[in-house]
């Protein structure tokens, strides 16, 4: 059955979808399968916090026939790390999204403090775009 194959697969392809992201990114990340995505301009969950490279693959929609051999280059020790690290996202990030999305607004707001008190007028803070958020 599907959540069978889920649970045993390595990689799992997470096309474009209708919103932000398709649910079969979310479908990945839970059943423990490393998302392949496969759009050319998706933005990601958390994206400011986390560096998706270490946890999943991103393919363009003009790669998909080559995907076999894409993820066959992807050395055994890569691909256990980034299944590690996966797991460990999923638990930090993707359990309880609410509060992720909370503490990140939290520490956007204390970023903008800190620099409104030092007197660069806020700016944003950026965040690391490819930070690892832990």
């Amino acid at each position: 059955d599907y959540k069978t194959l889920m649970l045993s697969s390595v990689f799992s392809v997470a096309p474009a979808g209708n919103g932000l992201h398709s649910f079969r990114l979310a479908e990945a990340i839970f059943f423990g399968s490393i998302p392949v995505i496969v759009d050319d301009e998706v933005t990601l969950p958390f994206c400011s916090v986390l560096d998706w490279r270490r946890f999943s693959v991103r393919i363009r929609q003009s790669q998909v026939s080559q995907l076999p051999q894409l993820l066959r280059a992807i050395p055994p020790a890569e691909v256990a790390r980034m299944q590690t690290r996966l797991a460990e996202v999923k638990r930090k990030y993707f359990l309880f999204p609410f509060n992720t999305a909370m503490a990140i607004l939290h520490l956007r707001v204390r970023e903008a403090q800190r620099a409104a008190a030092k007197g660069d007028g806020g700016g944003g803070g950026g965040g690391g775009g490819g930070g690892d958020g832990g």
